[in-house]
């Protein structure tokens, strides 16, 4: 216990090192009436004092008042922002515009309703144009391109040094056929083929995208020609001036379209690549550019590669998609710059890796735009996102999920609403109901990848990881956006996938639901200090809204098809 003279007291506090007053001292009754009877008695000196203690009177009561008027208007603007939140709820259900959600409580650590009140908003899949909308002004016809071919065009490779044995390399003075067939001016094969030896990467690209073993039967492999010189082109050539980048789709799913066809061209953005690779890029050229185009509309893979290359354009503001489908098969377009595909080029370091993720998903919530997701705090509860392809048991894991009271999980059954129509894995889906998960429990596989546009600091638990099974994309998006990974989970039950030389057969498995909950209960420690907000529902009370959760279990969802049309809302 300490001693009174170690307590420092009100007259120590009023003053400063140099001794003068820090808190202004308001004169008492007594005092005025012994200034008033001192001296000569002068009633000039005792009115000037009654004055001088009305005056302080009157800031003080200004400044008690304005206090209570912040007060007051406070506890009502967010009294006014939360009925704006469901105001807009209610309007997303009727409107085709997009809407902002509003995270004004889950930007506080408090809830200034007390525990009683659950805060539910729900998880809205967003709405867009189709991918044809999304095209239609930057799309521009090779026909509207007037520029005249040089006449002394020779073909050259430019080694890409930056990063040893990255192949994202630049041929200038190049020409393509519409089938994607290069046709190198002003060199012989030999000479080719040496050039290309050069760049290891570029090598192994050559052989499996551009010349492909001279073969020409995969819908991505056009071949390549070697021209003697430039007075063999035909007379009806185009030359597209600036910095064109050329795009071979995946023709399989969202992950490897990203991360082997598109991820060279992001990462080209970042430094040191952009220091060797030409910027700014003018002109995109997507393989096969119409018939994706119209794949998309039946083919909800092909849509979302399609909006993936479309987002790429956004780190390219002002470059536009070449239309090359009118041209006849032997007609030819010559660039004075091309950036050649890459689908070899996913081996960097974290310092372009990093950069070049988050650039990729701000560009994506730019153009929706939306802004930064973060992971909500109580009272709202935490939302998962569970994904159980193939997985026996999952009707059991979703109930057990939703009957967690501490803390409570919003949980939305992703297999569900795809059965249901719901859910059509379009990009503009996948960004809106990602950035809307505080924990994602997925299986091993390609949905992995949609953690990119999650709230940072959030949860991946993926389960049923095979031993040789590569989670170098997951892994690498966790570092990028800090996410509490954990992808050697032992809620998977069996040897659910199978190892067969490069494939993996995945088949039908069980989780364990006991070690399943452990792996969310170890969520409760904290990974990023005080940035991570997933333990707060851990020290949360909860007991106060229980029941309430227990009748609404099932999350509220507003769901847009994706072209537009088929409304449907469930609670």
């Amino acid at each position: 216990m300490k001693s009174a003279s170690s307590t420092p007291t009100l007259k120590s506090l009023e003053r400063n090192l140099s001794g003068k007053s820090l808190i202004p001292r308001i004169p008492s009754a007594k005092s005025f009436e012994k200034l008033g009877n001192a001296g000569s008695g002068s009633t000039t000196t005792n009115v000037r004092g009654r004055q001088m203690f009305a005056r302080r009177r009157i800031v003080t009561f200004g400044a008690v008042s304005l206090l209570l008027i912040f007060f007051i208007g406070e506890v009502s603007i967010q009294k006014m922002m939360v009925l704006h939140t469901w105001s807009v709820q209610t309007l997303q259900s009727s409107c085709s515009c997009q809407f902002e959600t509003d995270d004004s409580l889950a930007s506080s650590d408090e809830n200034p309703f007390g525990n009683h009140t659950l805060i539910r908003p729900p998880r809205i899949i967003l709405n867009y144009p189709t991918v044809h909308q999304a095209f239609e002004d930057r799309m521009r016809n090779i026909s509207s391109i007037t520029s005249l071919t040089p006449k002394d065009l020779k073909t050259s490779i430019v080694k890409n040094t930056n990063v040893f044995g990255f192949g994202l390399t630049t041929i200038r003075s190049v020409c393509m056929r519409p089938n994607g067939a290069i046709v190198m001016v002003g060199m012989t094969e030999d000479e080719i083929r040496r050039k290309v030896a050069e760049v290891p990467a570029l090598q192994k690209e050559w052989f499996s995208s551009y010349n492909c073993s001279t073969t020409t039967n995969s819908s991505n492999c056009g071949g390549f020609k070697a021209m003697a010189a430039a007075k063999n082109l035909p007379s009806n050539v185009t030359w597209v001036k600036g910095t064109t980048a050329h795009i071979l789709p995946y023709l399989g799913n969202a992950n490897h379209n990203l991360f082997e066809r598109l991820w060279p061209h992001i990462a080209g953005h970042q430094y040191p690549l952009n220091e060797t690779t030409p910027h700014p890029i003018n002109h995109f050229l997507v393989h096969r550019f119409g018939e994706e185009l119209e794949r998309g509309r039946k083919n909800m893979e092909s849509y979302t590669l399609m909006y993936q290359i479309r987002i790429l354009g956004r780190l390219s503001h002002n470059a536009d998609f070449l239309l090359v489908d009118e041209l006849n098969p032997e007609d030819l377009v010559c660039y004075e710059r091309l950036i050649l595909a890459c689908a070899t080029c996913d081996k960097l370091g974290s310092n372009i890796t990093t950069p070049a993720l988050l650039a990729y998903r701000k560009a994506a919530f730019n153009y929706f735009r939306m802004r930064e997701p973060k992971v909500v705090l109580p009272p709202r509860p935490l939302r998962v996102t569970f994904y159980g392809s193939r997985v026996g048991n999952s009707k059991e894991v979703v109930e057990h999920l939703r009957n967690w009271t501490s803390p409570p999980l919003d949980v939305l059954f992703m297999d569900e609403l795809m059965e249901k129509g719901l859910y059509n894995q379009s990009l503009p889906e996948v960004v809106s109901l990602f950035s809307e998960t505080d924990i994602l429990i997925t299986t091993y596989g390609v949905k992995t990848w949609a953690a990119l546009f999650m709230p940072k600091h959030a949860a991946v638990i993926e389960v049923n990881v095979p031993s040789c099974g590569s989670t170098e994309w997951i892994q690498t998006i966790a570092e990028a956006v800090e996410l509490k990974l954990s992808s050697k989970s032992k809620a998977g039950v069996g040897n659910t996938t199978e190892c067969k030389e490069v494939q993996l057969k995945t088949r039908d498995s069980n989780i364990n639901i006991h070690e399943l909950d452990r792996e969310i209960h170890q969520l409760a420690l904290p990974l990023f200090g005080n940035k991570d907000k997933i333990p707060h529902h851990w020290l949360h009370d909860w007991s106060d809204i229980i029941e309430e959760f227990r009748v609404q279990k099932e999350p509220q969802i507003h769901v847009r098809g994706p072209h537009g049309h088929n409304v449907q809302e469930t609670q």
